[in-house]
């Protein structure tokens, strides 16, 4: 085997393996988003349970990105050209998903999104709800705080 062959084998294998951390961060992350108490209470408080779409989607990329990583990393120092075109068809597929999750988390997570009116009308009724409920009342001062924790942060 010669030495250009070698280093294009390795570097496909080095490259493969830094996807794989990558997308078993992403997958952590996703799934951490979803299990952390802040969050979950959040859109269970708001009612936002669309947002959990994005996330599982991410997380199914996150996976995705594993097996292409293993399958790459495999082919690569065996060459086996299987492995290697099964990667790279897996490898179509996750940037399919990545880029619906973040087009679902982005419509439902960004201004003049279509989160907004829902986000409005939520919001209000956390206004009039907080007058004789705890819970309404801890939100909507949350709310507050993080806006003008943001609006002065800018």
């Amino acid at each position: 085997m010669a030495f250009s062959d070698t280093c294009l084998m390795f570097s496909v294998a080095i490259m493969n393996l830094i996807c794989g951390v990558l997308g078993a961060l992403m997958f952590c992350l996703a799934i951490w988003m979803r299990l952390e108490t802040g969050v979950r209470d959040w859109v269970r408080e708001l009612e936002m349970f669309q947002y959990w779409n994005g996330l599982y989607i991410l997380m199914a990329a996150g996976a995705i990105i594993l097996i292409i990583a293993f399958c790459g990393c495999c082919g690569a120092l065996t060459n086996n050209i299987l492995l290697l075109i099964i990667g790279g068809g897996l490898m179509l597929v996750c940037l399919i998903l990545e880029v619906a999750g973040g087009t679902v988390i982005l419509l439902n997570g960004t201004e003049s999104s279509q989160l907004t009116p829902f986000l409005q009308t939520t919001l209000n009724k956390l206004i009039l709800d907080s007058n004789y409920d705890a819970n309404a009342n801890y939100y909507l001062q949350t709310v507050q705080e993080k806006v003008n924790y943001m609006k002065h942060y800018k």
